[in-house]
């Protein structure tokens, strides 16, 4: 009979204490936080859209490598020609 009366205690102090996390933790959220947003320079805007440019201008790259098999000369030539625009254009 002790052990029952003892569960029910436990369950009461764990509800509390999580309800004291909650309270801590939704009193955290309602408190500002500071960003600091940069246009140039290591990890500024400007890097991070060259740099997705750059991953899409080699997905496309990939993708048309991967048709490269069933290219005729013609468009194999026209995809070196493209390829090599890009890396100049990616430098």
């Amino acid at each position: 009979m002790a052990l029952a009366q003892s569960q029910p205690q436990v369950i009461v102090q764990e509800s509390k204490e999580l309800k004291e996390i909650i309270a801590r933790l939704n009193e955290r959220l309602d408190e500002p936080f500071v960003t600091a947003g940069t246009v140039t320079g290591d990890k500024g805007i400007k890097q991070a859209q060259d740099e997705y440019q750059r991953l899409m201008n080699n997905k496309i790259v990939i993708q048309r490598a991967q048709c490269h098999a069933c290219m005729s000369i013609a468009e194999r030539e026209r995809f070196i020609k493209i390829s090599e625009i890009q890396k100049k254009m990616s430098v």
